[in-house]
């Protein structure tokens, strides 16, 4: 109990006198033990959620491998320390960025820390930034994961009786406290914001929906608004968020009859793409095309034409998701209700416009 471990670079000392080269780490006694470096970390630092038979394996590898617990470390209680594991997808995206400063300010406030690793929108990256945060003892995640409804992470953090918060994830599946807003009412107020100016042929440019349980909130919400308005169903492109892909499918639609004239984007990082690609080929914004994005990042608002994009509340978001874990991490009973959703806000700037009377396809030059 309020053991803390050191060690070069693993958090982890070894008592066998042996020079640094030779210490064992983390991973080493998990492997003997035959368990996750997230159990190892939690057996070691006494939290008691495993098994006694867990508990006697990882007990036995440290011995064999010569570990001691360093009981001098300072602020640990029950075998955790006042530190926050911060795991989100990226922080090149401003709406992540924004919202772990507010953690970090939220929490610095109260006097924690924060430990911040990214996945880049891969399922065994959160789980290799779990068992490495672990390590580290925090006391408990704030987490936004790829599909908060099938989630190894996720999963593994319930076993193991470790606090969590979602933050952006909207699950379905209850016990599983987030704060975040309506994605599937978002999107649908944008896409008939679209509808309303008079565009018939609207099409979705999405982030990977493998990737983000978010964009496909907001396909939902882009398909029931062309439902409920008699329209076709819109295509759905999907591009990667991390890779800089060759637009080919854009510019093959723009040249086709009747290409589109309304552009919905699931971030504001693709309708900043998507206004680039337009005007590479000639076209207006919004006098021949309109775009919608989704996020609210502060750069729409300079550009030229405006961003109409929804705006979510980043840094709330990051400001509750914090203040509710550390009241998960504080009381066996927090006084919050599981999720929250918050308020969101529909921006219609300059890059939404009314339909063109015509929307004649492009002439694309011939490749050279």
């Amino acid at each position: 109990m309020g053991e803390r471990w050191s060690g070069r670079g693993n958090g982890y000392s070894s008592g066998s006198g042996q020079g640094e080269s030779t210490r064992p780490t983390i991973r080493d006694v998990a492997r003997k033990a035959n368990v996750s470096i997230a159990t190892v970390s939690r057996v070691l630092g006494g939290a008691g959620l495993s098994t006694p038979k867990t508990t006697k394996a990882v007990l036995d590898a440290a011995a064999v491998l010569g570990f001691r617990a360093n009981r001098a470390g300072q602020g640990l209680r029950s075998g955790v320390s006042k530190i926050l594991g911060i795991i989100l997808p990226s922080l090149t995206n401003p709406i992540f960025a924004e919202c772990a400063e507010a953690i970090q300010c939220f929490a610095q406030e109260r006097g924690w820390s924060v430990l911040i690793m990214t996945t880049r929108y891969d399922a065994a990256n959160e789980m290799a930034a779990f068992e490495t945060l672990m390590s580290y003892s925090v006391a408990g995640f704030i987490v936004t994961v790829a599909d908060a409804d099938d989630s190894p992470v996720l999963d593994a953090m319930d076993r193991e009786g470790v606090p969590y918060v979602l933050v952006f994830n909207q699950p379905r599946q209850p016990g599983r406290d987030f704060v975040s807003i309506d994605n599937t009412a978002a999107s649908y107020a944008a896409t008939k914001a679209m509808i309303d100016h008079g565009h018939r042929h609207l099409i979705m440019i999405a982030g990977s929906l493998a990737q983000s349980d978010r964009s496909k909130r907001r396909a939902e919400g882009f398909s029931a608004a062309l439902n409920d308005a008699d329209l076709p169903a819109g295509k759905i492109i999907e591009l990667s968020f991390e890779r800089d892909d060759r637009d080919s499918q854009l510019l093959d639609l723009l040249s086709q009859p009747d290409r589109p004239t309304g552009f919905f984007c699931s971030t504001d990082i693709l309708a900043l793409r998507v206004i680039g690609l337009l005007k590479s080929v000639g076209l207006r914004v919004p006098q021949d095309a309109s775009v919608v994005g989704f996020d609210g990042i502060s750069i729409g608002g300079l550009i030229a034409p405006s961003l109409a994009t929804v705006l979510q509340p980043s840094y709330s978001q990051g400001e509750e998701t914090c203040e509710r874990l550390i009241e998960r991490i504080s009381s066996e009973k927090p006084r919050w209700p599981q999720g929250r959703l918050l308020s969101f806000e529909l921006l219609e700037r300059e890059s939404l416009g009314n339909s063109p009377d015509t929307a004649e396809p492009i002439v694309l030059p011939s490749p050279t």
